[in-house]
């Protein structure tokens, strides 16, 4: 993956560049997200830093949803 530089950054749900005044993260595994993106992956409630859960178990999904107390909005 081709990085312009150290301040720009690939969105994980857009692919477009997300500048450091709009982005979110770096998240798990260096993943970031304009901050209009960083939303659930199932009921697209906008995220905070606070709010998001990514899977810590496995290396590939780097997705996130949301944390609703203690538990996780979506899975099952």
């Amino acid at each position: 993956m081709y990085r312009a530089n150290f301040y720009e950054s690939t969105c994980l749900r857009c692919n477009e560049i997300v500048y450091q005044v709009d982005r979110v993260g770096p998240l798990k595994d260096f993943t970031f997200f304009h901050s209009g993106c960083f939303k659930c992956v199932h009921c697209g409630t906008k995220l905070t830093l606070k709010t998001y859960f990514n899977n810590q178990h496995k290396q590939d999904d780097k997705e996130v949803s949301m944390k609703v107390d203690g538990s996780v909005r979506g899975k099952s």
